[in-house]
């Protein structure tokens, strides 16, 4: 796993020393085996920000998903949903994938007076599209993002 993650980062334009370095801080991080005073979350925050980056810059897209895959971090966003109106509500989040794949998933229902998360992945974040879906007579598609 440690090589896979190091690769990983080699191939989405991460140099050889910088590749060792986040491979080792994040791989033994996440194993609880080795900690100086770093916490995890800031040893992602680097994959993470180049992640959000990558559009722009030299980073392959692809492979740091894959490299944040190894340490078990997830290239969400949460939005949370609150049901007030009087109508049972949902989110509906339309997006495709790094692979060009087409999505569409849909919160569970949140009754009147209840609060629900949904992760958003932020797989081609530019082509993600957020709908909040309120059930008057049959769901209707109120456009958020």
């Amino acid at each position: 796993m440690f090589y896979n993650l190091y690769n990983n980062l080699r191939a989405s334009g991460f140099d050889k020393n910088k590749s060792l370095e986040l491979s080792y801080m994040l791989f033994y991080d996440a194993n609880e085996d080795w900690h100086k005073g770093m916490s995890f979350g800031d040893l992602t925050r680097s994959l993470y920000t180049a992640y959000m980056t990558s559009y722009t810059s030299t980073y392959n897209e692809k492979n740091l998903l894959n490299a944040m895959s190894d340490v078990g971090v997830s290239p969400e966003v949460q939005y949370k949903i609150y049901s007030k109106a009087g109508f049972v509500s949902r989110l509906k989040v339309v997006y495709y994938d790094y692979d060009g794949n087409f999505h569409e998933e849909f919160t569970p229902q949140v009754p009147v007076g209840q609060t629900a998360w949904v992760n958003v992945p932020m797989y081609a974040s530019e082509s993600v599209s957020i709908s909040a879906q309120i059930d008057y007579y049959g769901f209707k598609d109120y456009h958020l993002l």
